[in-house]
């Protein structure tokens, strides 16, 4: 918390596929943490609404931000009301919170949790991801996980995809 601090890092994407390794106390200490140190986390909840739930910052006419991950089906919980991470595999959940975010603002950031790991460059799988949430309406797909820097595209209509910084 202290590194967080001094980097002024008041928002966590708690969104991974590390965030319940220490069950549902584990992601709960994590956030009640945050809320001590008047941090926000998002892309993990004790139910699958909390963990759905963008963030949404005033800049630039706007900016809400959605977390989502790449979860395992073994890690994946067994109904909505367990603690939970926003699985990037619920589609409708997720055109639904994008239409929200771009009803209220300008700008829609995906944060998202996947790709291949070690991998230099995206898989066709993740680039199709990518691009799929654009299509419904995102502006911005940031991408972290393969632990490498990856490459970006830029596209005519202001969109970006950034697939991994590492």
């Amino acid at each position: 918390v202290e590194v967080f601090k001094k980097m002024r890092a008041d928002i966590w994407c708690i969104g991974n596929n590390h965030a319940m390794d220490a069950g549902a106390e584990g992601l709960n200490s994590t956030r009640e943490i945050a809320k001590q140190y008047n941090c926000v986390t998002f892309g993990a909840g004790m139910n699958r609404k909390e963990a759905s739930e963008p963030i949404y910052l005033s800049e630039a006419g706007g900016i809400g931000l959605l977390s989502l991950t790449y979860i395992s089906e073994r890690r994946q919980p067994k109904t909505p009301n367990e603690p939970n991470i926003f699985s990037w595999e619920e589609w409708d959940v997720i055109a639904w919170r994008i239409a929200e975010i771009k009803s209220k603002c300008r700008w829609c950031v995906i944060v998202c949790h996947g790709g291949e790991e070690f991998n230099p460059m995206p898989s066709t799988y993740t680039r199709d991801r990518y691009m799929k949430y654009l299509e419904l309406g995102a502006d911005v797909v940031v991408g972290h996980h393969p632990h490498v820097p990856e490459n970006y595209e830029l596209f005519d209509d202001g969109k970006a995809i950034f697939y991994s910084l590492g």
